[in-house]
């Protein structure tokens, strides 16, 4: 059953009646007008509560995906990555490997000069020593 105002001054009247005016105004201001069919019932919340826990599942669908969709995302660069460094990997083998080459050849080279120069030296020294002997 609504309240309406008349039915409120009536309270208010029988309350004053009953307790005196001060008592019924304070009772009237405790009790301030109630829109009935506003209130929630238990059947709007177990109806919104389906509602959030749908909206939830939702979501956690959608979040899933998207999770899957980034893990994927990641795969695919870190392969790329892998394959980058692979092949600058094999790069820098084949600079190690050109560098060591050349470096045999300046030591081959080297010690050809070393060899050489010592054999001129020792036939100098062999020259010298038969022209003074």
């Amino acid at each position: 059953m609504a309240i309406d105002e008349n039915t409120r001054l009536d309270l208010r009247n029988r309350l004053a009646e009953i307790l005196g005016p001060h008592l019924a105004s304070a009772a009237m201001e405790a009790m301030p007008p109630i829109d009935y069919p506003s209130l929630a019932r238990t059947t709007d919340l177990d109806a919104l509560g389906r509602e959030l826990r749908g909206d939830m599942a939702e979501l956690r669908g959608e979040l899933r995906g998207d999770m899957a969709g980034l893990r994927a995302e990641m795969r695919g660069d870190m392969a790329e990555l892998r394959g980058e460094m692979r092949g600058d990997m094999a790069e820098l083998r084949g600079e190690m490997v050109r560098l060591h080459g050349q470096s045999q050849v300046s030591q081959a080279s080297m010690m050809r000069t070393i060899i050489l120069t010592q054999l001129a030296s020792v036939i100098a020294v062999a020259g010298f020593a038969a022209g003074l002997g």
